[in-house]
């Protein structure tokens, strides 16, 4: 009974649209379908599949006849969509299910000839409230079943296009369908539906993990070409294994290899985007695509171009493809007339933009900002706040109104603008403020996973809120088992940024500071867990991305050690760069890491050898294991100085030179003529330029001030010079008060010098001369001063363009004694250790005939909270005392000492701490 209610309401709708009789009865049909399909479904839900459609072999088409096959010639080469329109409505009831794939095809194809944007929308709009459009999609939703594979999903491709709801009824019937006879797709039907998948599907989708499946065995048992293997990739990556994504690469350099000439940009863009979501570094398949892009660079549309443009982001093969598309799009600039692609090219342009380059960028979104769509407002703001654009002004007001004013939010679009305004200096009653918090509330009473929470406490922390609905603290402390580690650090640290805009006792009333205890807690459980190295190193890249967690880095650092007898050279490598980037010195971490590749340095690439000396040489720490550890990476180095990018040779260099290692073929070889102009030219090409400039200058002094006998030039005066035009003054508060100290013990501020520069350019704290006798002498002609304070920052520069030509010798048997102090960023994460760039400063100022007195922050601090003449008499010692060493005279005067791990050992009294802290409250009274 149900069956037949249900045909007679097909076949009463077929009868209202063929007919075209009345819009009211076409919707009251649909209506009654839909509930007809609704009944149907559950009276006939305990039937088997197979018992309600049709075998698979019954959905094989018959022979189109003479009369259908020039119908769908006529289909095909329809090029205005009216037309197109007019024919299948003429034809209606001629119309077989290859005639409605053609169809949708047909639409893409004149959809996707459109160039400018907001046509697209207009077009996209036009057909999907056409109403011939909706004949077709109600004659596709009675035909799924007898569509066979290939017009089924060229039909969903089509679809999809143009339908804003994936809860379509006839979308979620054709995916259904799809579902039932994936087994039976060949791999080009797999890959179609692969495309689809993106709009279709979610992430995690059972479906789109058959697909995966289905593409394994496909790459075990068939031959494939580039374009469905580059599809499948882009569109399975997130699911596939370790090992298959190493079989994939291997298939598709071999496939690019031997079909180069017939490989398109969009397989490599697609190939390059897959690789750039897994965050894998396949080198010879990027280099392989890199290679084959170059070539078409300019005849590729913008959006293909910053596309590839960011896929290549962080791979260091890919930095001069990306050199040449930042030109070309920079030349392109001024022709630009697309509100789209402005947007697309500023996400390119950004980050190394001129300030005359980003005035132009600013004022040309300024002039479109009506024009461009809403869907792309985030990526204007994330651009805008890379460029540095902090200032509330029409352009931002602008961006406000046009988001108020759209119809359809979108979590990352959200995202990117609450991080943009929350840089901004808007106001923090703003409207806009309470609209952008209203959202994010929307999405919260909308989402149900955890990573979604995470996102939403993330947006209300960087929001001007003064309240937190206690449901949401309640609901992430359900959810707490289900973060993992790097997970429960963003939460803690979106959840503090919250805490210190609420007062007490709302923190306490919702709830919130004991979910931060409870978030540390099982945080350092999980952690504890944790017996694999890989695992250990995902979670440091994790929690680098955004602000960091000291506390839990710590914990994960500490936790290695249980896992060293798990090191491969390749891990040790990623061990090391994750050394490097927590500045955490792990000493056994460190030794292993020495030991292990030392015994296979020739499974280690010369590339590698970078990421593996940097935690030694930055930290400052020599292997005790392994003393010729060094010696061992340089020979694997330098056979390949002929083929290594210039830059690299300067890295190698550099980081050698901060643990007084200068290897002379490498030197020689670096400060060359001819390679310093090559050096040059990666140089300012490459987006790290700033840095590489500064490491060069490192290294010249170095070798200069350390190895005479190399008789190389000094050539970066006037970097320097250039720097210093540049450097803002900046006096902070601890510095305020040594300088007090140093005018109270050496008898007035003639007698030193604030912030100045020694030979070679090292910057310098506080400088004063002792004569013979230890007695301090006035200052004022020996040397240049070189005050930042603000008083003679304009005379700078005149001062040291005559360094040295107005100042007077040093009496004979007079001291010059440099003082500097110590920040924390100066030291390892976990110690009292200092960098390598502290160790390298200090061995060149006595080189260079100072006295080199360091002030570490930690003895400092703990001097501060004791009484005056406690500061005074550490200083006195500092300076004049010529028995005791720095290290003795630290802990003569430290209420603390360090152990050899730098951890801290308490040898006073617990009640001598709140004494000093008594005196420091004194001392603020007066």
């Amino acid at each position: 009974m149900v069956s037949l209610l249900g045909r007679r309401c097909s076949q009463m709708i077929k009868d209202c649209v063929y007919s075209n009789k009345c819009s009211t009865l076409y919707a009251s049909s649909l209506k009654t379908q839909r509930n007809c399909n609704y009944i149907y479904y559950h009276v006939s839900c305990k039937k088997s599949i197979s018992s309600r459609r049709p075998d698979l072999s019954e959905t094989l088409q018959r022979p189109l006849t003479t009369n259908e096959a020039v119908l769908l010639r006529e289909i095909e080469l329809k090029n205005d969509v009216d037309s197109l329109f007019e024919l299948l409505k003429s034809k209606r009831s001629l119309l077989s299910t290859a005639h409605i794939g053609a169809a949708m095809i047909n639409l893409v194809k004149q959809q996707k000839s459109v160039d400018d944007s907001s046509a697209v929308v207009e077009m996209r709009n036009y057909i999907r409230f056409h109403p011939e459009f909706h004949s077709l999609c109600i004659l596709a939703e009675n035909k799924v079943w007898d569509m066979d594979n290939n017009t089924l999903v060229n039909t969903l491709y089509g679809l999809l296009k143009f339908v804003l709801h994936h809860s379509n009824s006839l979308v979620a019937e054709m995916i259904t369908e799809v579902h039932r006879r994936l087994s039976s797709f060949n791999v080009n039907e797999l890959a179609k539906f692969a495309a689809c998948s993106e709009d279709a599907l979610n992430l995690s989708s059972v479906l789109l993990g058959n697909v995966t499946d289905c593409f394994h065995k496909f790459i075990e048992k068939e031959s494939i070409d580039v374009r469905d293997v580059s599809t499948l990739f882009r569109a399975t990556v997130t699911l596939t294994s370790y090992g298959f994504r190493q079989q994939i690469y291997k298939l598709l350099l071999k496939l690019l290899e031997e079909n180069k000439d017939n490989v398109t940009t969009n397989d490599l863009r697609k190939i390059l985007q897959g690789i750039a979501i897994r965050k894998d570094n396949p080198r010879l398949l990027i280099q392989k695509c890199i290679s084959l892009v170059e070539p078409h660079i300019k005849s590729l549309s913008i959006w293909e171009l910053t596309s590839i443009y960011h896929s290549l982001e962080g791979h260091e093969d890919g930095l001069q493809l990306r050199t040449d598309i930042t030109k070309y799009i920079q030349d392109f600039l001024p022709t630009l007339n697309n509100p789209s692609n402005l947007v697309r090219v500023m996400s390119v342009l950004a980050q190394n933009a001129s300030p005359e380059l980003k005035f132009t960028l600013e004022a040309l979104a300024d002039q479109v900002i009506s024009e461009i769509p809403h869907n792309q407002l985030g990526d204007l703001c994330s651009a805008l706040r890379v460029m540095g654009f902090r200032v509330p002004c029409h352009l931002t007001s602008e961006i406000a109104r046009s988001y108020q004013s759209s119809n359809n939010f979108q979590y990352k679009n959200l995202l990117k603008i609450v991080e943009f305004f929350h840089s901004t200096h808007l106001p923090h009653n703003n409207s806009f403020f309470e609209f952008l918090e209203a959202k994010v509330l929307d999405f919260y009473k909308k989402a149900f996973s955890p990573i979604r929470f995470l996102g939403i406490t993330y947006l209300l922390s960087l929001l001007p809120i003064s309240n937190l609905d206690p449901k949401i603290i309640d609901k992430l402390e359900r959810m707490l088992p289900q973060y993992s580690v790097a997970s429960i650090s963003q939460l803690f640290l979106a959840l503090s940024r919250i805490s210190k805009k609420l007062d007490k006792e709302s923190n306490d009333r919702i709830g919130l500071n004991s979910l931060l205890q409870k978030l540390n807690m099982h945080a350092v459980e999980k952690i504890i867990d944790v017996k694999s190295v890989v695992y250990l190193n995902n979670m440091i890249n994790h929690m680098l991305e955004g602000e960091t967690n000291s506390a839990l880095i710590s914990t994960i650092m500490s936790q290695y050690t249980n896992c060293l007898h798990k090191l491969t050279p390749n891990l040790a490598v990623e061990c090391a760069r994750n050394v490097t980037r927590t500045r955490f010195l792990q000493i056994p971490l460190l030794e292993a890491i020495a030991d292990i590749t030392s015994q296979n340095m020739s499974r280690v690439t010369p590339r590698q050898v970078l990421s593996l000396l940097s935690p030694y040489c930055i930290l400052n720490y020599r292997p005790q294991n392994t003393p010729d550890f060094f010696q061992i990476c340089l020979r694997r180095f330098m056979p390949f100085l002929d083929h290594l990018p210039s830059v690299m040779i300067l890295d190698m260099a550099f980081l050698l030179s901060l643990v007084e290692e200068f290897p002379e073929k490498l030197l020689h070889k670096l400060f060359n003529l001819q390679f310093l102009i090559k050096l040059e030219e990666e140089v300012y090409a490459s987006p790290r330029s700033r840095l590489y400039c500064q490491r060069l200058m490192h290294l010249n002094r170095a070798v200069v001030i350390e190895c005479n006998h190399l008789q190389i030039p000094w050539f970066h005066e006037d970097y320097c010079l250039e720097i210093l035009k540049t450097r803002k003054s900046y006096l902070p508060a601890v510095l305020k008060l040594l300088q007090s100290c140093l005018s109270e013990i050496l008898g007035g501020p003639q007698y030193f010098r604030s912030f100045v520069f020694s030979p070679y350019f090292y910057d310098i704290d506080f400088e004063c001369v002792l004569d013979r006798d230890g007695m301090p002498l006035p200052c004022a002609d020996y040397g240049s001063v070189l005050n930042r304070s603000g008083q003679v920052i304009s005379t700078m520069l005149s001062d040291l363009m005559q360094w040295g030509t107005q100042t007077k010798q040093v009496p004979q048997g007079a001291q010059r004694i440099a003082i500097d102090f110590l920040s924390k960023s100066q030291f390892c994460l976990n110690s009292h250790h200092t960098s390598g760039l502290v160790a390298a400063k200090k061995r060149h100022l006595e080189v260079m005939g100072y006295k080199y007195i360091q002030i570490p922050y930690y003895v400092w601090d703990r001097l501060t909270l004791s009484e005056h003449h406690n500061e005074l008499s550490y200083m006195q010692d500092l300076i004049f005392d010529k028995n005791l060493t720095s290290s003795e005279i630290t802990e003569k005067h430290s209420l603390v000492k360090d152990d050899q791990k730098g951890s801290i050992i308490r040898n006073n009294e617990e009640h001598t701490m709140v004494l000093r802290f008594l005196n420091l409250l004194d001392r603020i009274n007066r």
